[in-house]
């Protein structure tokens, strides 16, 4: 009987957000730094949009209206760059340049189109082309990289060139065509004006990054703190209940489940702890409890208590098992064959245990008051199932089922146990069937 896969929650640790700027290479298994993982998104937007304008392009090229070949080399550059910075970001290189030589490119790219567009259609084509919009687009996307920093040179950047193309190269409007049109003139004023407008744009991209990034590193200290508060938890309560409380999926009055409930305890342990000193106990015991519930864990069982010596474990609660008598049974096994190794180790000299299993309908759920609960099991189900292993040491076989628990298992586990007997529990007045696995000493 082969034990299923350990939960995921076993090996919890918190996975904190990437610093960017990291200005390096990552290795092959490490995650991408949060700077390149951000430039990589924007990489594919300007990918998939140059490449969507050269589709659009290629029917017009083909019809030889070679005025549009300009914006056609632009465009074709444009996607060049995006895929070459995409392959050595999927290649694991990064370099904070980068996003500069980006956001760069696409502050140009916008005069470019305001250059082609004035030398064709004069200064209304450049006034009121694409050219001048993509201004503002640009220092949304250097926004997007989170770095306050970028956003604050694509404005200045943007805004440098707007000065330099309407003020010095495109003269003063005199293009009769601006009459009457929803737009300024191009006098240095108004164009002065537009550039402090573009300029403003890459302030408040800067104060947005900032005001973003400092969320981020809130919610990342959250997050981590909220991990750490987790496993601590996880210290005194099982995964499973720890799961369910942070979900808020615990009922106040707890439910109804049938579970396999499994008690184990020490066979001579009140010797034992006359014996030894009490830090040697507790230390045997700790020993001991860790690797119990290694075993647990790994059949997904739940630990319930811890008593003296004694161990409760539940199959089927707080998350459903549909398993639980399997998994019940294989634990049970696997807890004795590591109890018999911690005693050949010498680890734990002389160590010897006794398991019972039952199976059935318990309430499970948050027992206690409004100053302390602990997650329990209450029912006859655990009654039976705690005098059920009282009778392992009389019985002389380390593991002791009941026939609620071999008829919930498969017909070739049925075939691995002995029947015992019929015996009686201490207080109830009907027998109960038992068996034991063959060959478990």
């Amino acid at each position: 009987m082969s034990a299923p896969a350990a939960s995921p929650s076993a090996e919890r640790a918190a996975a904190p957000i990437a610093a960017s700027g990291a200005g390096r290479g990552a290795s092959p298994g490490e995650k991408l730094p949060f700077a390149a993982r951000l430039e990589r998104n924007l990489a594919y937007g300007g990918l998939g949009i140059s490449a969507l304008v050269l589709i659009l392009f290629t029917p017009v090229l083909l019809e030889r209206r070679w005025y549009i070949t300009p914006t056609f080399i632009l465009t074709l550059c444009t996607f060049v760059w995006y895929g070459g910075e995409l392959l050595l970001i999927r290649r694991r290189f990064f370099r904070p340049w980068m996003g500069y030589a980006s956001t760069a490119l696409e502050a140009v790219l916008g005069s470019i189109i305001c250059w082609i567009d004035y030398h064709r259609d004069g200064a209304l084509g450049a006034a009121t082309g694409a050219g001048i919009l993509l201004y503002g687009l640009t220092v949304a996307a250097a926004t997007l990289r989170l770095g306050p920093r970028l956003a604050l040179f694509e404005g200045g950047l943007a805004s440098a060139q707007i000065l330099v193309l309407f003020g010095y190269f495109f003269p003063t409007a005199a293009d009769p065509r601006l009459a009457g049109q929803f737009v300024l003139p191009a006098t240095f004023p108004v164009t002065v004006i537009k550039a402090a407008y573009v300029f403003g744009l890459g302030v408040i991209g800067m104060v947005g990054a900032l005001a973003i990034r400092r969320l981020q590193a809130r919610a990342k200290e959250r997050a981590i703190e909220r991990e750490r508060v987790r496993n601590l938890f996880s210290l005194y309560v099982s995964d499973q209940v720890v799961e369910q409380v942070i979900a808020g999926n615990l009922k106040p009055d707890g439910e109804r489940r049938v579970v396999s409930v499994l008690f184990s305890d020490i066979r001579g342990f009140t010797t034992l702890s006359e014996s030894r000193k009490p830090e040697e106990v507790l230390r045997l015991l700790n020993l001991y409890f860790d690797r119990m519930c290694a075993v647990v864990e790994r059949w997904q069982g739940v630990v319930f208590k811890f008593v003296g010596d004694g161990l409760l474990v539940v199959f089927g609660a707080p998350n459903v098992l549909p398993d639980d008598a399997r998994a019940a049974l294989g634990a049970a096994r696997d807890m004795v064959a590591e109890a018999g190794r911690l005693a050949a180790s010498g680890e734990f000299p002389g160590l010897k245990i006794g398991v019972g299993i039952h199976r059935g309908e318990a309430v499970v759920g948050p027992v206690g008051g409004a100053l302390r609960q602990e997650y329990a099991a209450i029912g006859a189900t655990v009654t039976t199932g705690a005098r059920v292993e009282g009778l392992v040491k009389t019985l002389g076989r380390p593991i002791l089922l009941t026939a609620d628990v071999r008829a919930a298992l498969d017909e070739p586990e049925r075939a691995t146990l002995d029947a015992v007997g019929v015996h009686a529990l201490p207080g109830r007045g009907v027998g109960v069937e038992l068996y034991a696995p063959r060959g478990a000493a």
